[in-house]
């Protein structure tokens, strides 16, 4: 049986269940798995954009209502518009002064429905929908056996969709620069229209940038303890290293994340 839609996964439910009388609750099921998976991670491929518009002393903008996360708020010339999450919605700080339009990138909630039969979250993480709609079922059942049975294999396909999240950010963060062919152009020198007394010390960050471009030895990597860890949500898609715990750690927007055991700090 394939899992292509939600109707077929709703389907696939009904039959690991083999229960005939819960056909129509394998919906519940699927809907309580989104909404741990919600809680639990974010989906590069449930990335969107909506364009807004805000009027002139607006303070708060109406989101959409599959909005998880924030990417970035913009304005039409490509300011980046300050803000903050509020329990109306994003607070624009500070509200603009004429009217303007607004560019939201943002991840989505996965959602599954009649109307919204397929997704990327099912497309790449079918386990996923199974494993957690088979691990909402059980506690229904009453059954602790194979509530440890499919939360186990839940928490692997976790893991997995954790590790491949993180190498798409890492592939990101590594992509070419927009000239092609390699990364971002670095000039030689500030040029001749930058102010004398400011020279050393742009010198000084080119040089710096091109030593990232092509380091000639390992540079070092952000480090902290585990007692001192930034708010994920401050650091998406960053790598550091936890000194204490001696592992290398990614945030995913809401929690940080071992590279060793796929594990939550």
């Amino acid at each position: 049986m394939g899992l292509a839609t939600y109707d077929d996964l709703k389907a696939a439910v009904a039959d690991w269940l083999d229960r005939e009388d819960l056909a129509g609750r394998t919906g519940d099921f699927i809907t309580l798995a989104e909404a741990r998976l919600n809680r639990l991670m974010g989906f590069s491929g449930l990335a969107a954009r909506v364009e807004l518009e805000a009027a002139a002393g607006q303070a708060v903008l109406i989101p959409p209502e599959d909005l998880r996360d924030v990417i970035s708020l913009v304005r039409a010339d490509g300011t980046p518009q300050g803000f903050s999450r509020g329990p109306g919605g994003l607070v624009l700080e500070p509200p603009p002064e004429a009217p303007v339009r607004l560019a939201l990138d943002y991840r989505a909630r996965p959602r599954l429905s009649d109307a919204a039969p397929t997704n990327a979250v099912l497309a790449e993480h079918p386990d996923l929908y199974l494993f957690g709609a088979l691990a909402e079922a059980a506690p229904f059942l009453r059954d602790g056996e194979m509530l440890a049975v499919f939360a186990a294999r839940l928490d692997a396909a976790l893991t997995e969709a954790r590790m491949r999240e993180a190498r798409i950010a890492g592939a990101a963060a590594a992509r070419p620069g927009p000239r092609g062919g390699g990364a971002a152009m670095i000039p030689a020198d500030p040029g001749p229209a930058v102010p004398e007394a400011l020279r050393p010390l742009l010198a000084a960050m080119l040089d710096a940038l091109r030593a990232l471009e092509a380091p000639a030895a390992p540079m070092p990597a952000a480090t902290c303890l585990r007692a001192d860890l930034p708010p994920a949500a401050a650091w998406p898609w960053r790598m550091l290293l936890v000194r204490d715990l001696g592992v290398l750690a990614h945030s995913d927007g809401v929690r940080w994340i071992r590279h060793d055991t796929g594990k939550e700090i």
